[in-house]
């Protein structure tokens, strides 16, 4: 089997990009709004989800955190009414 290396990859996707933007269904202007405004868009979003996500592993560890420290101060609450008790 031939192997494709990398620079096989690479010529054979500049040949498939100088193809399509020589046929005359698609123009140059098409590829420029595309990754103009679209591909800030989709920056944005990403951005976004990555805070979202942040946010939640924060709150997360937060709610794990407060738990902890509720039960812990539960058991000394019944510790101390059992020594008080004896």
């Amino acid at each position: 089997m031939d192997e494709v290396t990398q620079e096989d990859a690479v010529d054979a996707a500049n040949e498939a990009v100088d193809a399509m933007t020589a046929s005359d269904d698609v123009s140059t202007e098409t590829y420029t709004e595309i990754g103009g405004s679209d591909i800030e868009e989709l920056r944005q979003f990403v951005d976004g989800s990555v805070n979202t996500i942040y946010l939640m592993g924060t709150s997360f560890i937060f709610g794990v955190l407060f738990t902890v420290f509720v039960l812990l101060v539960l058991d000394f609450i019944r510790r101390n009414a059992e020594d008080g008790d004896k």
